[in-house]
């Protein structure tokens, strides 16, 4: 199989299992006239910052048993999902070929993830995470698929909408986290500032004593 640079670094870009998966075995879910755009980095870049915000859910620390039934329940959803986005012709004004390029990716790393479930360095928070970050504004809006049936009609209908309303939640998420960070960054440099000034005070304060002492020892003399 020829190699397309363009799709394995976008795969990479995304998870490098898809990367590995694509050039071991021939996995390419995008289509054949695929091309790496700038549209497309800059939304991904925007994606790896979204997949910062997550917050892990209770389950993924239950026994492994139970949480590989879940990872299950999510893969047929996942499936059952697909399957009737190929037989629709509309999607509440999304775009259909990218979200079954999505349901095809997610689908892939669900069953590899089910497969290496009982692997000694698998690591169940990780693998939850990786599938959420494929996309994290679908994976924000699929997280109920892990433990309930999805009730596919409703879904569907009203995808689009809950698209923008998922993706601006997240983007917010986002900008507090920044300015968290910012605020703890200050607070540090600002500890870091006082804790000097005390050195310094300390320092000063040695050597006046010490040429205080040499003072009077000179006196003496």
């Amino acid at each position: 199989m020829e190699i397309n640079f363009e799709v394995l670094n976008y795969l990479n870009m995304i998870n490098e299992k898809f990367g590995i998966l694509y050039s071991h075995f021939g996995y390419n879910p995008l289509p054949d006239d695929f091309t790496l755009s700038q549209k497309l980095i800059k939304e991904r870049l925007a994606f790896n910052k979204m997949a910062k915000t997550l917050k892990t859910p209770d389950f993924v620390f239950d026994e492994k048993r139970k949480i590989r039934k879940k990872f299950k329940k999510s893969l047929k959803n996942t499936k059952k999902l697909e399957k009737i986005v190929k037989n629709t012709e509309k999607i509440d004004n999304f775009d259909k070929n990218d979200f079954l390029i999505y349901l095809s990716m997610r689908k892939k790393l669900l069953k590899n993830e089910i497969f290496s479930f009982y692997k000694t360095e698998f690591e169940e928070g990780k693998s939850y995470a990786e599938i959420y970050n494929i996309n994290p504004v679908f994976g924000k809006l699929l997280e109920k698929s892990f433990e309930e049936d999805i009730d596919i009609e409703n879904y569907l209908e009203h995808l689009g909408e809950n698209y923008k309303t998922a993706y601006k939640e997240l983007q917010e998420k986002v900008k507090k986290k920044k300015k968290e960070k910012l605020t703890e960054n200050i607070a540090t440099i600002n500890q870091i500032v006082e804790k000097s000034k005390k050195v310094a005070k300390v320092s000063n304060n040695i050597k006046t004593k010490t040429v205080a002492g040499k003072t009077n020892k000179e006196r003496e003399v």
